[in-house]
Formats: C-alpha cells, sequence, structure tokens
C-alpha cells in the first residue's frame, strides 16, 4: 500500500524499527530484515530518476517473514513496525495469512521457509552451480526479472549475494513463485534441470533429499496439462 511521509529534516533518513513491541500475538512467526539498522536515506530516495545518477530503482529494505510449522503458530500475522525519521509518527502494518498444507502432502513437498537458505545454498555449492546463473535460476523459480531480480542486482555487486537474495525471495513466495508450485525441494531441483547449468545440482539435490520419484512425478503432471 502506497502512503506518504515527510523526512525529520534533522535525521534525513527512514528507518524501519522491527523489535518494537507488539499489540497483537506473533507467536510462530519470525519477522527479520536483511539489513539492521533497516535504513533507507533522503538522498537515495531523492536522487531516485536523477539523470546523474542513472538510478531507476527504488531503495529498499528486503524482510523475510516465516511461520513455523506449529498449531501454536497464529493463523493471521499482523505486525507493526514504526517508522523513524518521519516529522508525523506513522507505523507500518504487515498482514499475513498463515498457509496450510493438506496432510496428504508427503515430506518432499513440505514448504520451504528462509530458515532453509543455508541448507539450500550449500547444496547449490556441493552441486558446483555456478552463482553467475542467478538470474536463469530466479525466473525458473518465479521470480519477476523487472522488478524483483533487477532490484537484486542493483543493490548486490557479487553474484554470491545475488544468487543468496535470489533464494531468500523465493523463499518468501514472491512474485509468481506460487504458480510454480511454491518453494519445495521439488520445485527447486525442477527449476534446476531447466537451467543449462543447473543439472548437478538438480542431482545432488535429488539424491541428498531422496527426490526423484517426486520431480518425476512432477514433470509427467506437466507434460500432462500441455498435451
Amino acid at each position: 500500500e502506497d502512503f506518504t511521509f515527510q523526512f525529520n529534516p534533522s535525521l534525513k533518513y527512514l528507518q524501519l524499527i522491527f523489535d518494537g513491541r507488539q499489540l497483537k500475538p506473533t507467536t510462530g512467526w519470525t519477522v527479520s530484515p536483511h539489513k539492521n539498522p533497516c535504513l533507507i536515506r533522503e538522498r537515495d530516495i531523492l536522487g531516485l530518476g536523477d539523470n546523474s545518477t542513472k538510478t531507476t530503482i527504488p531503495p529498499s529494505c528486503l524482510v523475510s517473514i516465516y511461520a513455523e510449522n506449529s498449531p501454536h503458530t497464529v493463523p493471521n500475522l499482523s505486525y507493526s513496525v514504526p517508522l523513524k525519521g518521519v516529522q508525523e509518527q506513522m507505523e507500518i502494518i504487515i498482514n499475513r495469512p498463515l498457509r496450510t498444507m493438506s496432510s496428504s502432502d508427503s515430506g518432499y513437498s513440505q514448504a520451504l521457509n528462509i530458515s532453509n537458505l543455508d541448507a539450500i545454498l550449500t547444496y547449490l555449492k556441493e552441486g558446483n552451480f555456478p552463482s553467475s546463473s542467478w538470474q536463469d535460476l530466479g525466473l525458473k523459480l518465479g521470480l519477476n526479472y523487472d522488478t524483483t531480480l533487477k532490484n537484486i542486482e542493483s543493490n548486490y555487486s557479487k553474484v554470491e549475494d545475488c544468487l543468496r537474495e535470489c533464494i531468500a525471495k523465493w523463499l518468501q513466495r514472491a512474485d509468481g513463485v506460487d504458480a510454480k508450485g511454491g518453494a519445495t525441494w521439488t520445485t527447486l531441483a525442477k527449476a534446476l534441470e531447466q537451467c543449462d547449468s543447473g543439472r548437478p545440482s538438480a542431482d545432488h539435490i535429488i539424491r541428498r533429499r531422496k527426490l526423484r520419484k517426486s520431480v518425476d512425478r512432477s514433470q509427467n503432471d506437466e507434460h500432462e496439462l500441455h498435451d
């Protein structure tokens, strides 16, 4: 949702506060900014569209939101993020429903979240996946090129960091991730198999997670839809 604000002239930055007291229960949920403090400076906002800087992508702060697979997790998250650096008191409210899985879903298709990020990056490294192919993988996973992937490319200079943020956005189910099957080991292996340089990593994940049967079934289902 869009909103308007004015900077506090004595601070010249906008800070999102994530450690404030919450009025509504957040049991089972974790909200984590990717940088601390989470700042957006006035000069970066005012420089948007400036011909001298050639900046066309708005500054941003990436935030990971995930829920525990627990019966105690509250079904709807309402998380308040106060803003520091504005003239009038203001806060952003993050609203997110809990997405549940059917009882028929087996282990290989269970949804992944940001807590799986390290394991995924480890598997990709063990499978010799080239970090330089992060955009190709992101597209196969359902991320939007014009917004999400370009934003990552603008914010990070190293391909290793770009790959990490790409996987993080996938784990957050950004853009069209759910339309591609969501964030699961199966959909990750399938996307890697579709990348020119991703087959070794796909095979590695399939072996480690014992996915061959599920990946084969997923591919057969897709072929049936296209026939």
